[in-house]
C-alpha cells in the first residue's frame, strides 16, 4: 500500500510541476463584482493594504521571503501546469499532509484553508486599482503563510517552494512583485486568524457511550470535529441524515448480513476498487481529479483557484457534518457487529454512520459536476464506486452509504448555488 501511495503522489507532484454576508452561510460573502470571497469581506476588504501601497504593512518575515523569491526569478517558458498556482499548492498540501499523517478531517481542513487563501488573495489582486500583479507571487505569499501555520516543521520546504513559485517568470518592475508578495502574505495572515478560531483545537472530554450496536473502541478520531466552523453551510448540524436503523431491527440485521455475505464473495476487481479508494486520503483523491482537469484545460489562475476553493470548502463542510452525525449516534462498525469478519482494509477508528466516503464524495461530485457539466455522469459514477468500495471492503453498511450520499449532495448543492453565474468558473470547462 505504501508503494501505491508514493507512486500516486509522485505522479501528482510531477503533474503539478511543484518542488454583505451570504444568507446561506455567515462565512461566505458575495459582492456586486460577482467575486465571492470567503475570509475577505470583499476583494476591497479594508483590512487589506491600500492599492499601490501594499508593502507598507509588510513584516520583517515578509521581506525575507520576498528576497528569496527575487533570487529564484526564472525566465523563459514554463509549463502551464507548473504555472497554475492553485494546482501547485494543492499538490504541496498533499505532500505535507501525507508526511504528517493527518487524520482525514484535518487533511481536508488543510486543503480548504490553503486554497481559500489562494483564491481570496487572487480575488483581491484583481482590483484594477492595484495594477497588474504577478499571480503566482500573490498565491505563493498567501499559501506559504497558511501552510507554515499548519506544518511549522516543514517551513524550509514551504518557503523554498514559495520562492520558486513567486519567482517563476520574469516580471517587469520588481515593485509589482513586492506588492504582490505583500498582498498575498496579508491575506494568508487573515486566513490563519480565522483558522485559530474555527474550533479545531477543541478537546473531547467524553464519555464514550456503551451498549448494543454502539461503536466500541479507544481513542476515537476527532470527536469534536462536528462542531468546527464551516464555510458553505451554517454549521455541521444544518444537514444531517435520518437516524440509523434501530439495533437488531429487521433493516439493521439485513445490512449486517449483507456485509457478511459480500465478504465471502469478493472478486479481485472489487478488492482493487476498495484499495483505490483507501490508498490515499479521500480529499486528495478528489483534488487530484481537479488537478488533472485543470492541466488539460489551462484556465486562468482565478478560475482555477475558485474551483479548488469551492471543492475543498464543500468537502471540508461534509467532513464536519459527517462527524457531527457520527458522534451523535456512535454506530458500531461491521467488524464490531460480526466479530471475525474479514475486511480488505483496516476498520476506521470512528463510528460507522453515516459513511464518510459517500458524504464527502457526494459534496465533491456536486461541485465538480457544476464546473465540468459534461462529466456529471462520470463524477456520479465515482461516488457510487466510492460507496461500494466501503461495502465490499467490509467497513461500512449500505444504510451508512445511502444516507451519507443524501446529505453530502445537499452540501454540494449549497456550494453550487454560489458558483452558478460565475463567468471565471466556466472558463475551466470551456477550454
Amino acid at each position: 500500500m505504501r508503494k501505491t501511495i508514493l507512486l500516486v503522489l509522485a505522479v501528482s507532484l510531477g503533474l503539478a510541476g511543484c518542488s454583505s454576508k451570504n444568507p446561506l452561510s455567515p462565512a461566505l460573502t458575495t459582492h456586486g463584482s460577482g467575486v465571492h470571497t470567503f475570509v475577505l469581506n470583499s476583494p476591497a476588504d479594508p483590512r487589506l493594504p491600500a492599492p499601490m501601497r501594499e508593502v507598507t504593512g509588510a513584516t520583517a518575515a515578509d521581506w525575507v521571503g520576498l528576497r528569496g523569491a527575487m533570487s529564484e526569478s526564472k525566465g523563459g517558458r514554463v509549463s502551464p501546469v507548473a504555472a497554475d498556482p492553485a494546482s501547485c499548492w494543492s499538490q504541496q498540501t498533499t505532500q505535507l499532509g501525507l508526511r504528517a499523517r493527518l487524520p482525514q478531517p484535518l487533511f481536508a481542513r488543510a486543503y480548504a484553508l490553503t486554497q481559500i487563501a489562494v483564491f481570496d488573495a487572487l480575488a483581491a489582486a484583481q482590483d484594477a486599482r492595484r495594477g497588474r500583479l504577478p499571480e503566482n507571487t500573490v498565491a505563493a505569499g498567501a499559501a506559504s503563510v497558511v501552510l507554515i501555520h499548519l506544518f511549522p516543521n516543514d517551513a524550509d520546504q514551504i518557503n523554498a517552494n514559495a520562492n520558486i513559485q513567486a519567482g517563476l517568470t520574469h516580471w517587469r518592475g520588481e515593485g509589482a512583485r513586492a506588492r504582490a508578495w505583500a498582498l498575498g502574505r496579508k491575506v494568508g495572515r487573515l486566513v490563519v486568524e480565522r483558522a485559530r478560531k474555527d474550533g479545531s483545537d477543541a478537546v473531547f472530554k467524553g464519555p464514550v457511550p456503551t451498549g448494543d450496536c454502539t461503536w466500541a473502541g479507544t481513542r476515537p478520531v476527532l470527536p469534536m470535529c462536528g462542531m468546527w466552523q464551516c464555510w458553505v453551510v451554517a454549521s455541521g448540524g444544518e444537514y444531517q441524515p435520518e437516524p440509523p436503523y434501530g439495533c437488531a431491527s429487521p433493516e439493521d440485521l439485513r445490512d449486517v448480513e449483507e456485509v457478511h455475505q459480500l465478504s465471502r464473495e469478493r472478486t479481485p476487481e472489487q478488492i482493487a476498487t476498495v484499495r483505490k479508494w483507501a490508498d490515499l486520503p479521500l480529499a486528495a483523491v478528489w483534488n487530484n481529479m481537479l488537478s488533472q482537469r485543470v492541466a488539460g484545460r489551462r484556465p486562468d489562475a482565478l478560475a482555477s483557484a475558485r474551483g479548488f476553493a469551492y471543492l475543498n470548502a464543500a468537502m471540508y463542510d461534509a467532513f464536519v457534518s459527517c462527524w457531527r452525525a457520527g458522534y451523535t449516534y456512535w454506530t458500531a462498525r461491521p467488524l464490531q457487529r460480526r466479530p471475525g469478519l474479514t475486511t480488505v482494509v483496516p476498520t476506521p477508528n470512528f463510528p460507522a454512520y453515516p459513511s464518510m466516503h459517500t458524504s464527502v464524495s457526494g459534496a465533491a461530485a456536486g461541485v465538480l459536476g457544476e464546473i465540468f457539466p459534461r462529466e456529471q455522469d462520470y463524477f456520479a459514477a465515482q461516488v457510487n464506486e466510492a460507496a461500494m468500495s466501503r461495502l465490499w471492503g467490509g467497513v461500512q453498511f449500505r444504510h451508512d452509504n445511502d444516507q451519507g450520499l443524501i446529505f453530502g449532495r445537499k452540501i454540494g448543492d449549497q456550494a453550487v448555488l454560489r458558483l452558478r453565474g460565475d463567468t471565471p468558473m466556466r472558463l475551466i470547462a470551456s477550454r
